[in-house]
C-alpha cells in the first residue's frame, strides 16, 4: 500500500507540475483567457490535489496482516456465483460510461463541444473510484492469488 500511495502521490505531483507549465505558457499569449482555460486549470489542480490527498492516505494506512496459509486452508470456500453488490454494478456502470466519453470526447469535433463530455467522464470515473475504492479490488486480486498458491 506504501508503494501504491508513493506512485498516486507522484501523480498527484505531476500533474501539478503541468497545472505550472501551463499558467506559465498561457501567461505569454497574446490573447484573453476564457472560461475554457479556467476549466482545464481547475480539472488538472483537481485532479492534482485529489492524487495527493489519496496517495497520502494510501501511504500513511497501516498494512494489514496477512493471513498465514494455514488459515486460509481452513477458511470455508465461498459460496460459488454469488452476484457482486449492487454498489459494485452500479460502480461498473460508471466506470463503463465514464471510458465512452472520455473516448467520444476524443473522437468528436470542436463543433461538438467535446470537453463537456471529457469532464462528465471524468465525474463518472470519480464517482465509480468512490463507490468501489481501489483496496477492495486489491484484496480481491490478493485473495485470488493466495487461493492460486494453494493449488
Amino acid at each position: 500500500m506504501k508503494l501504491a500511495g508513493v506512485i498516486v502521490v507522484c501523480i498527484g505531483l505531476a500533474a501539478f507540475a503541468v497545472v505550472l507549465w501551463i499558467l506559465r505558457n498561457a501567461m505569454g499569449l497574446q490573447r484573453a483567457w476564457d472560461i475554457g482555460d479556467f476549466w482545464v486549470l481547475g480539472v488538472l489542480a483537481l485532479f492534482a490535489v485529489a492524487c495527493a490527498w489519496w496517495g497520502g492516505q494510501l501511504f500513511r494506512r497501516a498494512p494489514a496482516s496477512t493471513p498465514e496459509p494455514a488459515a486460509i486452508a481452513a477458511a470455508p470456500a465461498p459460496e460459488a456465483a454469488t452476484p457482486p453488490p449492487r454498489r459494485v454494478t452500479v460502480s461498473h456502470g460508471f466506470s463503463a460510461t465514464g471510458v465512452i466519453l472520455l473516448i467520444l470526447s476524443v473522437l468528436l469535433p470542436d463543433e461538438w463541444h467535446p470537453v463537456m463530455l471529457l469532464l462528465v467522464g471524468l465525474a463518472c470515473l470519480v464517482v465509480s473510484h468512490a463507490l468501489t475504492p481501489c483496496e477492495e479490488r486489491m484484496e480481491k486480486l490478493r485473495k485470488a492469488r493466495a487461493s492460486t498458491r494453494q493449488l
